[in-house]
């Protein structure tokens, strides 16, 4: 959410969200399926942390 209030990038404000969204549908599904269980799947959660993390830290580059 810090990444959506801060940054000023229309890209990363979009990943932000859709990591924010995709966390709450996992966090969801977690409360009747112990889905955290399947590497596969805690793989996906790690993966979409790591892109929350990217958007709010990333450095700005020139074009």
């Amino acid at each position: 959410m810090q990444a959506m209030r801060t940054r000023k990038d229309p890209l990363l404000r979009g990943i932000a969200f859709s990591c924010l969204m995709a966390i709450i549908a996992l966090a969801i599904h977690s409360t009747v399926d112990f889905n955290l269980q399947i590497p596969a799947n805690a793989l996906t959660f790690i993966v979409l942390l790591s892109c929350g993390y990217i958007a709010l830290y990333k450095k700005k580059t020139s074009r």
